[in-house]
């Protein structure tokens, strides 16, 4: 009786671990989104790097944010033992949001050799491009 009861918390751990777990999906990149600031303004491509480095924290997800090269940051983010990078490059009147790299994250060849990586990677940087683009309607 005992064996069977530790078999079955056994089987209910092991369905309950493999119900969290996710497929992977198709990588989202955002890109050449159109930068529209307030209206009646035009925004500078200072604005909109401004906007992106404000938009990391607002999301509430803390990106950690640094400059590549003129017109081009990388955001960074980390929760628990996954990580995603981006690759976001920007002008005065457009920003894209690429995927750049991941740890932990399922990231490999998907159905038909698309990449693909777990759905939460989808989720954070559409959440990051629509802190962006509220940033910029600030603007």
């Amino acid at each position: 009786m005992k064996a069977y009861r530790l078999l079955m918390a056994m089987l209910l751990a092991l369905s309950a671990a493999h119900a969290g777990a996710r497929t992977p999906v198709p990588i989202v990149n955002h890109e050449n989104v159109v930068v529209q600031a307030a209206p009646g303004r035009n925004a500078t491509a200072d604005q909109v790097k401004q906007a992106i480095i404000a938009a990391a924290s607002a999301t509430g997800r803390k990106w950690v944010v640094s400059e590549a090269a003129p017109g081009q940051l990388v955001a960074t983010y980390q929760v628990r033992t996954h990580t995603v990078t981006t690759d976001i490059r920007y002008s005065a009147s457009q920003f894209s949001v690429a995927y750049k790299d991941s740890v932990n994250m399922k990231y490999g060849p998907g159905p038909g050799g698309a990449p693909s990586i777990h759905p939460f990677y989808n989720q954070w940087v559409s959440e990051f491009v629509q802190a962006i683009r509220a940033e910029l309607a600030k603007t």
